[in-house]
């Protein structure tokens, strides 16, 4: 039924009903196992992923991380990979934080280096920006990238701004 509702529904959304519709979707467990529902929030998603902004970009990230059944999507993470390293550099804190934890869930891209060093970027210039929770889900985040464990400026900052 709301594989339907959804099929006739989402040519007309805009951008805002779209990424309401998506984060609601991906809150309710009972929709994740929805092959078909996930299938059509995936093309909508992509679709239009070279005009997105940068909260749009994040919103993606941090939804399609909570569904399993995507994870494994190659096609999915790089297009979103792609499109966080061109929108890294307009993201607020919040949505800094919302892609180091959703990317970190995705074992595909874990070592993709030119994706986690835009994100260390973006993330040593945010932190101090960040709220407590964002600050944990970088930590949380970049603790599961082996190339970044050991970085001493990431950490530093991480560190500055959890004190703070």
């Amino acid at each position: 039924c709301l594989q339907r509702a959804t099929r006739s529904l989402i040519k007309q959304m805009n951008t805002r009903d779209v990424v309401n519709f998506l984060t609601g979707c991906s809150k309710v467990k009972i929709l994740h196992n929805d092959r078909g529902l996930w299938r059509l929030l995936e093309a909508e998603a992509l679709r239009d992923v070279k005009e997105m902004g940068s909260r749009e970009v994040a919103n993606r990230v941090s939804c399609f991380s909570k569904v399993s059944l995507l994870s494994a999507k190659r096609d999915l993470w790089e297009t979103l990979a792609a499109a966080t390293l061109s929108a890294h550099k307009r993201m607020s804190p919040g949505d800094v934080a919302g892609c180091v934890n959703g990317f970190s869930k995705i074992r595909l891209l874990l070592g993709d280096r030119n994706l986690w060093d835009a994100l260390k970027t973006a993330t040593i210039s945010a932190c101090l920006e960040m709220n407590p929770q964002e600050v944990a889900n970088c930590v949380n985040g970049f603790s599961k990238i082996e190339f970044l464990v050991n970085h001493h400026r990431l950490w530093g900052a991480l560190e500055g701004a959890a004190a703070s």
